[in-house]
């Protein structure tokens, strides 16, 4: 009897990489993420990281497993911690489509003012040289700023289009 229990004790150690899940640590870790400033990128590895763990429990996971006399069925534990990955994810992404859109936001003001310059009517040659300087000024300073955020923000698009 006590070679029979071996297996099922031995079988719950591979449950200890899913510790954080099991005890809920996890989503009060990604609470804490989430309550902090972070970039997309680091976004980008946190839900990385968790969809890892989800595929690892639907794919690599053996659902039942014979340990001498007894079967052990990891079934329903693993579609537990899988819905509880989900939800992890489910928060990270919304909080990145959040700040994606935010992001874009800034990008679509940045480029009103400067249409917005662009469009004014000058009522006199010296109104005229202004905006002139101005539009120069966006040219060379503003333009590629925007350039970069744009391809910036294509990327975080590209990601949370493939999620």
């Amino acid at each position: 009897l006590r070679r029979g229990l071996e297996g099922p004790t031995e079988h719950i150690k591979v449950f200890q990489r899913y510790q954080p899940l099991i005890s809920r640590q996890a989503e009060r870790d990604v609470e804490q993420f989430l309550s902090e400033e972070h970039t997309f990128a680091e976004y980008e590895k946190e839900t990385l990281k968790y969809k890892e763990i989800s595929r690892e429990l639907q794919y690599d996971f053996e659902r039942v497993i014979p340990l001498g006399v007894f079967e052990v069925n990891c079934d329903e534990a693993t579609r537990t911690l899988v819905k509880r990955v989900e939800a992890i994810c489910t928060q990270l992404i919304t909080r990145m489509t959040q700040e994606n859109q935010k992001l874009n936001q800034e990008i679509r003001k940045c480029y009103e003012k400067i249409a917005d310059t662009a469009l004014t009517t000058p009522a006199s040659t010296e109104h005229l040289m202004e905006l002139k300087k101005a539009m120069d000024d966006a040219e060379q300073k503003d333009l590629p700023v925007l350039r970069e955020k744009m391809t910036e923000a294509r990327q975080r698009l590209e990601f949370l289009i493939t999620w």
